[in-house]
């Protein structure tokens, strides 16, 4: 019987530039009592990048986002997009769940 487990931990979280890993590690820093959230994104998304058991932890996004995923934990949401080809997680932006920009806003009048 294939051991399931080690083919799901088989993706692997990288950056594709120096700028958001250093926006990502800036992030924790200023913000420590979230690393917590570092810690079971960087486990959930290597494990399952597109699901998590628990409701809305991990999201597809649509529209202009469509293919990149939020993930939603505490006060931070992560974007990222896996690559299912290279099985690569790249984390695109971070931000507290008040200030990070995925959505569309509709003007009030």
């Amino acid at each position: 019987m294939p051991d399931n487990k080690s083919d799901s931990t088989s993706w692997k979280l990288l950056f594709f530039d120096d700028d958001t890993k250093t926006e990502y590690d800036h992030y924790f820093r200023n913000y420590p009592k979230q690393e917590h959230v570092r810690v079971s994104f960087e486990k959930d998304v290597t494990e399952n990048p597109f699901f998590h058991p628990v409701f809305r932890r991990i999201v597809p996004l649509k529209g202009s986002y469509k293919g990149k995923y939020r993930y939603g934990k505490s006060k931070t949401r992560i974007i990222y997009e896996p690559i299912r080809e290279s099985k690569i997680v790249y984390p695109i932006t971070i931000d507290k769940v008040t200030d990070i920009q995925y959505k569309k806003r509709s003007k009030k009048k």
